[in-house]
């Protein structure tokens, strides 16, 4: 057959594997579509969360919260300095801490500056707190009492005396309330821990409508012991049991939803939700390491801050904390007093943030990830290759018919005029330096012609050839070798491709 003949492949070409080059080639394109979408969704999180209102504590795109800063601490006047501290709620309008050693709620400004106490006359050891969703009572827990006591919040005066009753009875319950909390709605959870420790969740009036957990599912399984704080949102409603040392949730009727096992004893804690009403995380008092913890709704701890010591910022075994627009309240009762965190821009985000209210360090890396379409300039790269002089014609004959494309070959001086130029891609002479051919050829005992294609292979890391002394010696140099139909099959697109370096007719 003559070298100018066109071959025809005898194989069927779906057997075959893709070539090298195309395989690197596609799976470059898979890769920069993968990293693309990445760097998309993160940069898209992190502007989500720049644009959001920066007092409300946000998570990062992998679910975790940021930290909050030390502001300031609430003490009270010097004539009148809050004593133990064990709780706090907090409206829009103003702050109430129960001071179980003075004997009343001392309600602040927001800034901490004192407005007034309630209670003086009326509570002897109050525990917990709580704002009707009305704003206008407030409710205290009162141990010495073993009752939850009214309060107006417009002057402080006192209300009533809230007793638990079953409807259409005249039979008061004896309890022993510790925590307290008001529902949407209006009606109260109380826990009790009288002989059954349980949550009463009563009306206003004290008619109780049921308990958790719910009558008749009583198990070891959710038996409380020492349920210490409350907190309802809607339908669920959240129950800090302490020293069993675990958060459960429980759903319409008192029915369990989930048990949260949580490895701390908890005092008081808060549910932090994301703008759409699903809780984000759970803010937990932890008294014995005089931390507040951040933990996601799966139970996973996500961060952390205060830390033993009597400093600003530092706690001495807290036992409540309320995330109120923006601001986290911690009772630091060992230090007799109440701290304001704020999420401020710089702290709305566990990865650090390169300035305040800008981007974090998961936004920049993204943004630089949504850039990664720019590696696919690497395959508009031109392919350089030298070629012996014996492998041009038998390249001409693999390629007849094809296109080329980006592709540039070299050749040495010595080869002269290459042939067929006319079915090949853009042959150059290259030219080459007399020391380095002397030095090639005398190291690896090669011709001078060979020697001079060497020098331009090791240049452009690629070679095509026939000729097995030159490809051993340029494999050794690390040069990528390809004989005259392989190199054809990758690169010359639409040309004719070979099968196992033979021809057929």
């Amino acid at each position: 057959m003559s070298e100018h003949e066109r071959p025809t492949a005898n194989r069927a070409p779906e057997a075959e594997p893709l070539p090298a080059y195309r395989r690197r080639r596609r799976a470059l394109v898979l890769v920069v579509i993968l990293t693309f979408a990445i760097g998309v969704a993160g940069a898209a999180a992190d502007a989500r969360r720049m644009l959001a209102d920066p007092t409300v504590p946000t998570v990062d795109i992998f679910g975790r919260p940021g930290t909050p800063k030390f502001a300031f601490s609430v003490t009270g006047s010097e004539e009148d300095p809050l004593q133990r501290p064990v709780s706090v709620a907090v409206t829009d309008e103003r702050v109430y801490v129960t001071d179980s050693l003075a004997g009343r709620v001392s309600v602040f400004h927001h800034g901490g500056s004192p407005v007034r106490s309630i209670g003086e006359d009326r509570l002897e050891v109050p525990l917990y707190t709580a704002v009707d969703p009305t704003g206008e009572e407030l409710y205290v827990s009162d141990r010495a009492l073993a009752a939850v006591l009214a309060f107006s919040t417009a002057d402080g005066s006192f209300v009533e005396t809230i007793t638990p009753s079953y409807e259409g009875t005249d039979t008061v319950l004896a309890w022993r309330p510790v925590a307290v909390e008001a529902a949407d709605d209006g009606s109260l959870f109380v826990s009790d821990i009288a002989s059954e420790h349980r949550v009463w969740h009563v009306e206003r009036d004290g008619t109780i409508i049921d308990s958790l957990p719910a009558s008749g599912t009583a198990g070891p399984a959710i038996e409380f012991d020492f349920p210490n704080a409350v907190k309802s949102i809607g339908e669920r409603v959240w129950v800090a049991d302490s020293n069993s040392r675990r958060l459960l949730e429980f759903g319409p009727g008192g029915t369990l939803v989930r048990l949260l096992p949580l490895g701390r004893l908890i005092r008081g804690f808060d549910v932090v939700l994301a703008e759409e009403g699903a809780p984000v995380y759970f803010a937990l008092a932890d008294a014995f390491s005089h931390e507040v913890v951040l933990v996601s709704e799966a139970g996973s701890e996500v961060a952390r801050f205060g830390g033993g010591g009597t400093g600003g910022g530092q706690l001495s075994f807290p036992n409540d904390v309320v995330v109120h627009a923006g601001v986290t309240w911690i009772v630091d009762t060992g230090n007799a007093r109440v701290q304001a965190w704020e999420w401020g821009d710089a702290a709305r985000i566990a990865a650090a943030a390169l300035w305040s209210g800008g981007p974090s360090w998961v936004g920049v890396f993204s943004a630089i990830l949504v850039l990664s379409p720019l590696a696919l300039l690497f395959l508009l790269r031109r392919v350089r290759a030298a070629v012996s002089p014996e492998a041009i014609p038998m390249l001409s004959v693999w390629s007849l018919g094809g296109h080329w494309g980006r592709v540039r070959l070299y050749v040495a001086p010595s080869a002269g005029d290459p042939p067929h130029a006319e079915t090949l891609p853009l042959i150059e002479m290259s030219p080459v330096s007399r020391s380095d051919v002397a030095f090639i050829a005398q190291v690896y005992s090669l011709e001078e012609e060979q020697a001079e294609t060497l020098s331009i292979a090791l240049r452009v890391r690629m070679l095509v050839t026939e000729d097995e002394t030159l490809a051993i010696v340029a494999r050794a140099r690390g040069v990528e070798v390809y004989d005259p139909g392989r190199f054809a099959d990758e690169f010359c697109s639409e040309g004719t491709q070979h099968s196992g370096g033979e021809l057929s007719e």
